[in-house]
This record gives C-alpha cells, structure tokens and sequence, in this order.
C-alpha cells in the first residue's frame, strides 16, 4: 500500500501550533521562576494554552483524514498510538516524581493517543463527527451544573489537563473540515513555510523535548542570579 504523501499546509498547522507552545511555556517558565509576573487564569494567558491546545486537536482531525479518510488502516493507527502513548506515559512518569502534587496524568499527548483511537476509525464519516461534535457541546451546556458538581469531587490537578471529553469535540471538528476540501490556497514553498513545515514534521519530538530543555535552562538561570 502507497504511503501517504504529507500535506504541506496540515505541517504547517502543526508547526505553528508548535511555535505558540513553545512562546507560552517560555512565558509559563518565566514567571514560574519568578522573573515575569503573568496571571494564567483569567484573559489573554487563559485562553492562550486552549487555542494551541485546538490547533494540535484541530489538525490532527485533518491528519487523521489525511491517513484514514478512505480507508481505515488499523495497523498506522496502532502504531502512532503505541508511538504516542509511550511518550505519554513517560511524561506521566517524569512529572510524577518531579512534581507529585501536579503530575500530568491526562495531558494532550494523552489526548492525542485516545482521540487516534477513536477517531481514526471513524475518519471516513465527517457527519458522524459532526454530530458528536455537536451533541458534546450541547452537553457541556446541558449538564454544566453537574459537572461542576463533580468536579468538587475529583480534584483536578494534573499541569496538564486535556480530557478526551469534551476536547475529541475538536478532533471531530478536525476530520469534518478536511472532509468539505474547501478550496484552500496552497502555503506556498518559502522560508517561513519551509520552517514551519519542518517544525510540523517533528512535532512530537518538539513536544517532548522543549519544556525540559526550557525549563532547565531557566532553572540554571535561576540558581546563577540567586
């Protein structure tokens, strides 16, 4: 079976999604360490993280369209969920003796793993999604009191904290999308597509190794000053 040939303009998507997370946990280490003073619960610093966080779910829709959207390949879906998962887990792991009261136990690598689960099979059906899509967001709506309610009983404290609900909300989005093959104009071949699209290409390997090469570089900055 042919391989699929990359979509320049879904790389591209990746690698600004890439571009903007590595800006926000620069600014989220900056003030972690006390050299900036930013407030992430409320404005601009709140919203930030989600917009990223639905660039990656967003594209990865399109991805799994890309891959899956004639034909369910069960065997590239079970690879890049063992690919993922693995690196989930070692994040889980890592995090887990690093900080104990906040380690990551459903971030959006997680997310990503579980959402390829579900959503690769269902790739060759944009209005199914649709209507998932649709029937989470009535339901965040719907039930939003007793969600709350449940949540005073489940203490959410994970860094990072993307659950499959109601976040495979945009994934379904993602495969609706690419399955309307609206006329988008092409990037183009450039410096700045050139770079992003490269970017995109090794997003997960960004994903895993820029906050601990950022945040141990703040961390020595930290100590030399103090």
């Amino acid at each position: 079976m042919t391989k699929n040939k990359r979509s320049i303009n879904l790389d591209c998507l990746r690698g600004f999604a890439v571009v903007i997370m590595v800006i926000f946990h620069f600014s989220y280490d900056l003030n972690a360490f006390r050299f900036a003073k930013i407030n992430f619960n409320s404005g601009f610093w709140y919203w930030f993280p989600r917009f990223i966080v639905f660039c990656f779910l967003f594209s990865m829709g399109m991805s799994l369209v890309h891959v899956h959207g004639k034909q369910f390949r069960p065997k590239i879906m079970l690879k890049r969920f063992y690919k993922i998962g693995l690196f989930a887990l070692i994040i889980s792991i890592t995090t887990y003796f690093m900080f104990p009261k906040n380690w990551i136990y459903f971030g959006t690598l997680h997310c990503i793993a579980i959402g390829t689960l579900i959503g690769a099979p269902l790739a060759r059906f944009p209005k199914t999604n649709l209507i998932i899509s649709f029937l989470i967001l009535v339901s965040i709506y719907t039930f939003d009191i007793t969600f709350k309610k449940l949540s005073s009983f489940v203490a959410v404290n994970s860094m990072d904290y993307i659950p499959i609900y109601p976040w495979y909300m945009i994934i379904g989005l993602g495969i609706f999308f690419q399955h309307l093959k609206l006329p988008i104009p092409s990037i183009g071949n450039n410096t700045i597509s050139q770079s992003l699209s490269y970017l995109g290409k090794h997003s997960l390997l960004i994903y895993v190794l820029h906050q601990p090469i950022l945040f141990g570089s703040m961390f020595v900055i930290y100590k030399i000053i103090h």
